[in-house]
């Protein structure tokens, strides 16, 4: 099964199951100890999960530069930041040309 790690660190912690490995490019510090597939040979594997904000085409660059302004603001936040790490996430914040 795949399960996020916030889910499956409970159950991992308590020996109820066993993580074999995770789908990301890198380990997560909810699960330190847990390598990711590829190191433990499954190269070429990423499962990856993303969220991002979506715009109509055709949207202004002028609104999707300040809304990506905003969005770099909140992440910069030290309580952001920290819901981001308690749920095993890494925010990122690239802009529309890095996608």
């Amino acid at each position: 099964m795949f399960a996020s790690p916030p889910f499956a660190r409970p159950y991992v912690l308590a020996g109820r199951v066993r993580a074999l490995g995770l789908g990301g490019p890198r380990r997560t510090p909810l699960l330190p100890d847990t390598p990711t597939f590829h190191e433990s040979g499954l190269t070429g594997f990423d499962m990856t999960c993303y969220h991002g904000i979506w715009f109509p085409a055709g949207t202004p660059a002028e609104i999707v530069r300040r809304l990506h302004a905003g969005v770099i603001k909140a992440l910069a936040e030290p309580d952001v930041r920290k819901h981001y790490a308690d749920n095993g996430t890494v925010p990122v914040g690239n802009s529309p040309e890095e996608r």
